[in-house]
């Protein structure tokens, strides 16, 4: 699985994480926030807070450096 944007979920257990239907929630008011809107909260938590302790066993945040550049 590619993480280049963090966006991939895995195969098997996870696969189908994408394809539910959400039409009711739609229906029941649901707004979904702008990516925008997210991403400079998101920046500003980071800013504010610092990046969160990756937990023990997992990949680190954000692309590695070598890829980055």
């Amino acid at each position: 699985m590619d993480r280049t944007a963090g966006l991939g979920a895995p195969a098997g257990e996870l696969a189908g994480l994408h394809d539910g239907d959400v039409s009711r929630v739609y229906a029941a008011g649901l707004a979904c926030r702008p990516v925008e809107a997210t991403v400079a909260d998101t920046w500003r938590w980071l800013q504010a807070d610092g990046d969160p302790q990756v937990p023990a066993g997992r990949p680190g945040h954000g692309l590695d450096p070598e890829r980055e550049r």
